[in-house]
C-alpha cells in the first residue's frame, strides 16, 4: 500500500522519500524509474500542447484530393447544372469521373445554377460536409467575393485539378484570321497579360488560393484556454485527500489490531 501511495505522490508532484527505496528489489526500482519517466513525459506533453494551443491556431483542411471526397460517404458535391463538367462526368466510363457519376446515383450530388453558388458556399460548404466543384474562373470569383465581404479566407482549394479548360477564340473554319488570332492569343498568354486582366477583374482572387494551414495568434489567456490545468489541479487535490483519508484509516486499523493483540497477550499471561 505504501508503494502505491508513493507512486500517486510522484504523479501529483508531491514529495517522495528516496531513502525508503534503497531496500527494495531491483524490479521495484525499475518500475519506479519507468513511472517517473512516464509522469515526466505526460506533464511535458500537456504543457507543450497548451503552449501550442495558445500560440498557434490550426486551420482544418479535411480534404486535399477529389478521391478523398469520393471515399468519404458523409461528403456531398455541388456542381453546376447542365454544364460541360456534368456532361463529362455522366459520359465517363472509368477513373475518378466514373466514381463521381456513381455517387450522383447515390444522391450525394446537388445540382445548382451559378447564382446559387455563393449562398451555398456560405451555408452548405461552411458546414463542412459539402464541396463545390466548378470551373477555375468561377472558383476565383467565389474566393475573391468571400474575402472581400468577410476579410478572411474561410475556404480553400483542393490540390486536384480535375479537367483542364482552355480559353480560346472561335472563328469560321478555314478563316484567314485563324493564324493571326492564334499568334496574338499566344503572345497575350506568354506575356502574362491575360493573368493581369484576370487579377484586375477579380479582386482578391489569388489571396486565398494557398492559405496557411496554421497561423500564429496573440490573445490574452482566458479560463476557456487553461481549464485543463484547473481540472488536473482539482483532480490532484481530490486524489491527495482520498490518499490522506486512506492513510489515516490504515493507520487506525493497524493500531487497533496491535492494541487487540496486546490485550489478548496480557490476558493469556
Amino acid at each position: 500500500m505504501a508503494e502505491a501511495f508513493g507512486l500517486v505522490r510522484l504523479l501529483l508532484s508531491q514529495d517522495f522519500n528516496l531513502a525508503s527505496t534503497a531496500s527494495q528489489w531491483w524490479w521495484e526500482l525499475l518500475l519506479l524509474a519507468v513511472w517517473m519517466l512516464m509522469t515526466l513525459v505526460l506533464r511535458q506533453s500537456y504543457s507543450g500542447n497548451l503552449i501550442s494551443h495558445l500560440a498557434v491556431r490550426y486551420i482544418p483542411e479535411p480534404y486535399q484530393t477529389l478521391q478523398e471526397v469520393v471515399d468519404d460517404s458523409s461528403a456531398n458535391i455541388i456542381w453546376q447544372r447542365d454544364s460541360s463538367i456534368e456532361q463529362d462526368i455522366r459520359t465517363s466510363k472509368y477513373g475518378i469521373l466514373k466514381e463521381l457519376a456513381d455517387i450522383e446515383m447515390q444522391g450525394r450530388v446537388k445540382r445548382r445554377n451559378f447564382p446559387e453558388f455563393y449562398s451555398n458556399t456560405d451555408t452548405l460548404v461552411r458546414r463542412g460536409d459539402h464541396v463545390i466543384m466548378v470551373y477555375e474562373i468561377i472558383m476565383y470569383i467565389l474566393l475573391g467575393k468571400q474575402l472581400s465581404n468577410t476579410g478572411r479566407c474561410d475556404f480553400y482549394k483542393l490540390r486536384d485539378n480535375m479537367m483542364p479548360r482552355m480559353n480560346s477564340m472561335i472563328v469560321p473554319k478555314d478563316s484567314p484570321l485563324l493564324y493571326a488570332l492564334s499568334k496574338r492569343v499566344m503572345a497575350l498568354t506568354e506575356s502574362g497579360l491575360y493573368n493581369f486582366w484576370l487579377k484586375s477583374s477579380i479582386p482578391n482572387y489569388s489571396f486565398c488560393l494557398n492559405p496557411p494551414a496554421k497561423i500564429s495568434i496573440s490573445s490574452s489567456i482566458a479560463i476557456s484556454n487553461i481549464w485543463g490545468i484547473f481540472v488536473v489541479l482539482i483532480c490532484g487535490y481530490i486524489i491527495s485527500l482520498m490518499t490522506l483519508c486512506l492513510e489515516i484509516l490504515c493507520t487506525n486499523i493497524t493500531q487497533d489490531n496491535g492494541a487487540s493483540t496486546h490485550k489478548g497477550t496480557n490476558r493469556l499471561g
